[in-house]
């Protein structure tokens, strides 16, 4: 019979303004129509041949026969095909031109010679004269078709959108989310608006939306572009190795790098979700790649600050203590020789040294203190100082203590009044006293004791 003089009854749940099975003769598309003011139910079709619908007196049909308005998008799939100005076949142009391309049949003519022709158009509107539908696909929309790709992109721009369709109805985030982020573009579309979409997955496979490529720029793998930073970082987890390339082939272990501070010259965003940091030591020397969660950002070459709490003692002599990072004096270890501080914090400086932050028991700070010059202790009691004077008990009512938690008493002064001990040695306690460890004549130990409750005897030299 041929496709025009098929008579297709089909009702559209919800009817729009876009024709359907344009490529027959007619479509019935309700059996329900009613107009208003006339009395009566009505079938209602679309005409597309004028088969059914012509007066008597029309006029015959031109070669071509009626415009059809059509609204499909198509794909230019063959090449060596002619494009037409008119029916009076003007030659226009080659399909060659335009291969590849997606442009609007908006309306199509059956040509008594049984070929289709597609009216085509671009997305400005601009007319590309009639094909013959065998050098085109109709495609499913403006998108175009999906084509296959698989290159990673990194994402380069942080003001684009990325769409959960390409009718950009709905929104599925933006690239300042993602900026510099690396993806997998799976497969793309191009879309009738001329532009590139790609479709991006995360190394774990999820997918991330659609992307217009002007908003990512492809790169040649997984571990996304190089990128320059500059931060300072201190290695502060355990059981991070660095890698010698994205291989994963180790370059140093853990314990090589950890608790130090490096300088992170770029980094780069892999497509495994994580963040890798280029490092490099005080001399210049490359250290690898580590994961960005094993370390913590400084604010200079001291590194980050990492939190300690222990008690140490200074046991130095003219030294410095010093006020900040530009080595900036704050006072002489002469002025707190032998006191014992809180190190609430402490900084892995990239010249290889550790510093101490110290605080006394008013909570006053004293300033930056490299590790040399303290001694840590095992609690508030700081180190131990080795002594070896006798003293003599002055005091009565003191308790000569067990252990620094001062709740256990060994003895009490009032029995030891007025004999001697040797101090074999003492600690600077951290809230400001001092407590000698006491022995009696026949070497036993007698505990701790506030140093007020004795006396040193003098030593007569001969």
């Amino acid at each position: 019979m041929g496709n025009e003089k098929v008579w297709v009854a089909a009702y559209p749940f919800t009817p729009t303004s876009q024709q359907q099975h344009t490529q027959y003769g007619a479509w019935q598309w309700s059996s329900k129509m009613t107009f208003p003011g006339v009395h009566g139910v009505f079938d209602i079709s679309s005409d597309y041949y004028g088969s059914y619908s012509e007066s008597e007196k029309s006029d015959p049909l031109p070669p071509q026969g009626n415009y059809i308005s059509d609204g499909r998008y198509v794909e230019i799939t063959k090449k060596n095909y002619s494009r037409w100005s008119s029916f009076d076949w003007d030659f226009r142009g080659k399909t060659d031109e335009i291969y590849g391309k997606t442009f609007q049949a908006r309306g199509r003519y059956q040509h008594l010679n049984g070929s289709t022709y597609l009216s085509l158009y671009d997305n400005k509107g601009t007319w590309y004269g009639y094909l013959n539908a065998d050098a085109a696909t109709v495609l499913n929309g403006p998108q175009g078709k999906y084509i296959s790709d698989g290159r990673y992109v990194s994402i380069s721009k942080d003001n684009y959108t990325i769409w959960s369709n390409l009718n950009f109805s709905r929104k599925k985030g933006t690239t300042k989310d993602v900026y510099q982020k690396t993806y997998q573009a799976k497969g793309r579309y191009e879309h009738f608006n001329g532009s590139t979409y790609y479709s991006l997955y995360d190394g774990n496979g999820t997918w991330v939306g659609y992307l217009n490529d002007g908003g990512a720029k492809t790169i040649p793998n997984r571990s996304g572009v190089y990128i320059s930073d500059g931060r300072h970082v201190t290695v502060t987890k355990k059981n991070y190795n660095t890698w010698q390339n994205f291989s994963w082939k180790v370059r140093e272990n853990s314990s090589e790098v950890h608790e130090k501070t490096f300088v992170a010259k770029g980094r780069y965003e892999h497509l495994n979700g994580s963040t890798y940091l280029s490092l490099y030591d005080e001399k210049d020397s490359w250290h690898g790649y580590i994961n960005i969660n094993a370390t913590k950002v400084g604010d200079g070459a001291q590194g980050a600050y990492i939190s300690d709490g222990r008690h140490a003692t200074i046991n130095q002599k003219d030294e410095i203590l010093f006020n900040d990072f530009n080595w900036k004096e704050r006072k002489s270890t002469n002025e707190v020789y032998e006191k014992t501080f809180n190190t609430r914090g402490r900084y892995q400086h990239m010249n290889g040294k550790t510093y101490y932050s110290l605080y006394d028991s008013n909570g006053k700070w004293h300033g930056y203190a490299e590790s040399s010059l303290l001694k840590f202790g095992n609690g508030r009691q700081g180190a131990y100082i080795s002594d070896g004077r006798t003293v003599k008990i002055t005091k009565k009512n003191y308790s000569v203590w067990s252990n620094f938690g001062f709740k256990t008493e060994k003895h009490n002064t009032r029995n030891l009044l007025n004999k001697t001990f040797v101090a074999k040695g003492r600690y600077e306690h951290f809230n400001g006293s001092t407590y000698l460890s006491l022995y009696n004549d026949k070497d036993e130990w007698m505990g701790y004791l506030n140093a007020n409750a004795a006396a040193f005897e003098e030593v007569i030299e001969k």
